[in-house]
């Protein structure tokens, strides 16, 4: 007696053929999502922003290169996570 595969892999009614990866993948893999300088200030300006909490912080000096980049590297993988997340339903 064979067992429905409903709630297995896709669940029944998923389309996973070719047309399923969609445009929010593609979106994800632009290469403006991986940084340039400019986008790296604005990303700092905004954790800035964000561990401040609006309030005015006076100006500090530079971040340190290692911190910078172990930094971009978090925030990078975070971004990784929850589109993936987001896109197939990973928990």
């Amino acid at each position: 007696m064979k067992r429905s595969l409903d709630g297995i892999g896709g669940g029944g009614g998923i389309d996973e053929g070719a047309g399923a990866v969609g445009e929010p993948a593609a979106r994800a893999t632009r290469p403006e999502a991986i940084g340039t300088a400019a986008l790296d200030r604005a990303l700092l300006a905004e954790f800035t922003e964000f561990l401040s909490d609006g309030a005015r912080v006076r100006s500090l000096a530079r971040p340190d290169p290692i911190f910078r980049e172990r930094l971009r590297r978090r925030l990078w993988r975070t971004f990784l996570v929850r589109s993936a997340r987001a896109l197939r339903g990973v928990h």
